[in-house]
């Protein structure tokens, strides 16, 4: 594996991108871990000249790989036979306006045809009023009329599984995923004890989808909204609906997590079968009707001496990928802060394809 040879690749600019301050590329393959490290946990034009390094201990906001933490708590439920497949979402959320009938298989491989994001701060500040705002908007598109990813198709979710816990998500997700798997540095709202990544530089990313329109046409200017963070984000979600409405617990995003626990976190997903059949297991990580696309899950192919090799895992907008191949033994996980960067920031597509290709 040429894994330092990747992260000094990440670590270039490329074009008009500006790299991450910090990266971390760690691959464990039949039981022995590989690993990368580069660059600063934060850039000296954003935070003041610190160099404290990244290293596997390292917590990192996950933003959208927390959707793996709820399709796990799924995984279980239907595993328990508590959860259906092909429940409609009303049988858990009655409340949930035009998704109520929408199947619980149809919303994790993103094809209830909801919009794909929305600003819910603009509108509401607590999560019962981001949730009673979510239940009025109509759909964006045809349901199961294709793949439209959709942030609020997991905050639907994550409303699932507390009905059906009965207790609020972060202490669903606890005792169904993190407890038994002894995820300790990983957690809601904030990281535990220890060094942390920076995420980003204020709301800024947000603040231009309002400016602009794009890439979601929604109806509001930044002006409609005056909570905008405008320092370093450090300690708590980067996603701004997780954040300001959300009181960053969501289906979507809020987790903090580490390198070494998300290999911890792969590993339990094919390992597990006293938390979820090898059944269920095979059905989630199945592809569905889209290329890419498994019941909560990404799908990915690498290069592993000289044989295509299928990866499931997923990618977080503020620089971290995580993913694993579910018939043998291979997790790779790239963390960066690559949001946390002066210039246009690197894409998670580009840094991922340069971690894959290093195996």
């Amino acid at each position: 594996m040429r894994l330092d040879g990747a992260i000094s690749e990440i670590l270039e600019a490329h074009g008009a991108e500006s790299p991450p301050a910090g990266a971390v590329l760690s691959v464990r393959r039949a039981g022995r871990l590989h690993e990368a490290v580069g660059g600063l946990r934060r850039s000296a034009e954003l935070a003041g000249g610190d160099d404290l390094p990244m290293t596997v201990d390292t917590a990192l906001d996950l933003a959208s790989i927390s959707k793996l933490f709820t399709t796990a708590a799924i995984m279980r439920l239907v595993s328990g036979g508590q959860v259906g497949l092909d429940d409609e979402l009303g049988r858990w959320v009655p409340s949930g306006g035009a998704a109520t009938g929408a199947s619980i298989r149809r919303l994790m491989l993103h094809r209830a045809g909801l919009w794909e994001w929305w600003p819910l701060y603009c509108e509401a500040h607590d999560r019962s009023g981001a949730h009673a705002f979510l239940d009025t908007l109509s759909l964006r598109y045809e349901p199961d009329s294709g793949r439209h990813y959709s942030d609020l198709g997991f905050m639907m979710l994550g409303r699932v599984v507390e009905a059906v816990v009965g207790a609020p998500l972060d202490r669903a997700v606890q005792e169904l995923v993190l407890d038994p798997l002894a995820l300790r540095s990983t957690r809601y709202r904030s990281p535990t004890a220890g060094p942390v990544a920076a995420g980003s530089l204020g709301d800024i990313a947000e603040q231009t989808m309002l400016e602009t329109g794009e890439p979601y046409p929604v109806p509001y200017t930044v002006d409609d909204f005056t909570g905008w963070r405008t320092g370093v984000i450090e300690s708590e979600p980067n996603d701004g609906n997780a954040f300001h409405a959300l009181e960053s617990v969501s289906g979507h995003a809020g987790i903090f997590s580490t390198v070494a626990d998300l290999h911890s976190f792969a590993a339990a997903l094919t390992g597990r079968d006293d938390l979820w059949t090898p059944d269920t297991a095979s059905e989630f990580f199945a592809d569905g009707p889209d290329t890419g696309q498994a019941l909560g899950f990404r799908s990915y192919t690498a290069v592993v001496d000289g044989e295509a090799v299928r990866l499931v895992g997923h990618s977080g907008y503020t620089g971290s990928v995580m993913a694993f191949a579910p018939d043998r033994e291979l997790t790779v996980v790239l963390a960066t802060n690559r949001l946390h960067t002066a210039g246009r920031p690197s894409t998670n597509d580009r840094l991922w394809a340069t971690a894959l290709g290093a195996l």
